[in-house]
């Protein structure tokens, strides 16, 4: 039912796309309705066709899944409609403050679901705070038999950890190495998203104390 829902919505999209203005290379803003669809159909129009359709039930089990990444790109343009809303600033940075919270969500999710993609191909990473509890470190263990949602709940929790550059207890060269690139690119987003939260913050504060 959600995949469904996401595809309506999708869809519902790029229908808007289509009939959304754009600013060309002068500046000016296009209104002409046979401007936008060409200048769309040549831009984000095949990426946004591929990822609508719901694959999950159209194709289950298939590898043409992976097309669902693209929809992460779509997400990225939000920044773009911010930019372009016909609001104040303050309002605009209410909605940027909104979008990096769910850009922080997402990557949770992207960094959660990347890590326990690696570590279930052989089972032997555990939780780090499990370590107290095992001793040796079991080729079987039960996280791996927990409901989905438990797993879920815990690698999710596992992206805070990266998050916060916590040991993450790599075991294999791979995980390892994934480890190691994760917790870097993390340090970065890191900056970057507290960054911009505090210059905004510092904005809206300042709007505020104008007035």
């Amino acid at each position: 039912m959600i995949n469904i829902i996401a595809a309506i919505f999708f869809i519902i999209d790029i229908l808007i796309q289509m009939n959304t203005t754009y600013y060309d290379s002068d500046g000016d803003e296009i209104f002409n309705k046979q401007k936008i669809i060409i200048h769309y159909i040549f831009g984000m129009f095949v990426i946004d066709l591929v990822s609508a359709p719901p694959i999950e039930i159209i194709l289950p089990g298939s590898q043409w899944r992976l097309l669902n990444i693209l929809k992460i790109i779509r997400v990225f343009r939000l920044t773009g409609i911010i930019n372009k809303m016909n609001v104040d600033e303050e309002t605009k940075s209410q909605f940027r403050m909104l979008y990096l919270i769910f850009q922080l969500l997402l990557m949770m999710h992207i960094v959660g679901s990347t890590w326990y993609y690696i570590c279930k191909q052989e089972q032997y990473w555990i939780p780090p705070l499990d370590f107290v509890y095992t001793g040796l470190y079991p080729k079987i263990y039960r996280f791996y038999g927990k409901s989905d949602t438990y797993k879920y709940l815990v690698n999710l929790y596992n992206a805070v950890l990266f998050l916060g550059g916590n040991e993450m207890g790599p075991r294999t060269n791979l995980e390892i190495c994934l480890c190691t690139i994760i917790l870097v690119c993390m340090a970065i987003f890191n900056a970057w998203l507290f960054g911009d939260m505090a210059v905004l913050t510092e904005m809206s504060g300042r709007k505020q104390a104008d007035f």
